[in-house]
């Protein structure tokens, strides 16, 4: 059995420490910005690529995958499926 929320933060609101810690960062980042564009165009064009890779994941949306299990699915979904792959296959095979 779950206990009733009594105290602590209401939900949605944000911690105040992880806001300060982000600001922070963020204004430091932005002051040594200069810097790093300097550092980083003293890289090798490998050690270039690598730092991209490693930015992306904090510039682009993330996306999950999707699962789904065939066997799971109705008759009604799987002629869905294979109808709109047959018309799709036919439009590309022109």
């Amino acid at each position: 059995m779950k206990k009733a929320k009594t105290g602590g933060r209401k939900k949605g609101v944000s911690n105040k420490i992880t806001t300060t810690i982000r600001e922070s960062l963020r204004a430091f980042m932005e002051c040594k910005r200069p810097d790093v564009e300097k550092a980083f165009d003293k890289l090798s064009n490998r050690d270039k690529v690598n730092a991209y890779a490693k930015f992306l994941p904090f510039i682009t949306p993330s996306y999950s995958s999707i699962n789904f299990e065939l066997s799971n699915m109705t008759d009604e979904d799987l002629e869905i499926i294979e109808t709109y792959l047959r018309k799709k296959y036919s439009e590309n095979s022109d």
